[in-house]
């Protein structure tokens, strides 16, 4: 469940999750409290922040993942950036691992798009603009050595 309230509105966040709420039970859906997590986007660098008041029993969250996106408070993206990078170079290894397994060239080329391309191009318009430098860097020199690796099948 995905509950979006906006800054400035006139009902109130317990209101909204009390109609959430009422609305699972009219339609014989169960909701797990003990799995539900908040979570409030503010800029960055704001100078005045009023935070609204949490929901009884709910954790408040500085970061979410959703959809396989892992969102920040902040509105920036550095963890989920960081957890691509993360996983992209533990399939880099499991490359490694099948061509050393004797998986054929053949096979061996179909694997890098399936497993690491589709995962560095997964939801990328949603956070390619609010990638910091370093970490843009960092993203495009391990796509540059994931193609090398893949074009002379040196894996």
């Amino acid at each position: 469940m995905t509950l979006l309230v906006p800054q400035h509105t006139d009902v109130e966040l317990d209101v909204e999750f009390q109609n959430v709420k009422a609305w699972a039970a009219t339609n014989c859906l169960k909701l797990n409290l003990s799995e539900a997590k908040e979570i409030v986007f503010k800029r960055p660098r704001v100078q005045y922040f009023h935070m609204p008041p949490g929901l009884d029993d709910i954790e408040l969250l500085d970061c979410c993942k959703l959809l396989g996106v892992i969102f920040q408070s902040n509105f920036k993206m550095d963890s989920h950036i960081q957890f691509i990078l993360s996983q992209c170079s533990q399939r880099m290894y499991l490359l490694k691992l099948l061509r050393h397994q004797g998986l054929p060239d053949a096979q061996l080329s179909v694997v890098p798009n399936a497993v690491i391309i589709s995962r560095l191009l997964y939801a990328l318009p949603a956070w390619e603009g609010s990638c910091p430098w370093n970490l843009s860097t960092e993203l495009m020199l391990f796509f540059d050595v994931c193609s090398v690796l893949v074009i002379f099948r040196v894996v």
